[in-house]
């Protein structure tokens, strides 16, 4: 039987944020990579532009996206849409490494 790496596994997105500023959007969102969160900004305007950092546990990853979405914020831009899931529903699927895919839903429709 072949052992599975779970450093290779495919992404999964536990938490997205989606801002607008004017005509432009902007992704920031944490996925799980086997052991690893990886905090993703990607600006849609310019894909190439994108950035990921990858953090082992899921505190220093929450801690990190609350600093952008803090900082995107200050900048003018606004959520649009985020992740349904409740944060303590992610976080803790984060930690159990629950890959059940969240949905999304549109900022003022809550």
């Amino acid at each position: 039987m072949k052992k599975h790496d779970s450093n290779l596994a495919e992404p999964k997105m536990v938490l997205r944020w989606l801002f607008s500023q004017k005509d432009r959007l902007l992704t920031c969102g944490i996925s799980i990579a086997g052991d690893a969160f990886e905090v993703v900004t990607l600006p849609h305007w310019d894909v190439g532009h994108g950035s990921m950092e990858r953090f082992t546990s899921a505190r220093a990853a929450l801690e990190r996206h609350a600093e952008i979405a803090a900082a995107l914020r200050a900048d003018g831009w606004t959520p649009a849409a985020y992740t349904r899931k409740h944060p303590a529903r992610a976080r803790a699927d984060m930690l159990s490494g629950d890959r059940d895919s969240p949905s999304v839903a549109e900022a003022g429709a809550r």
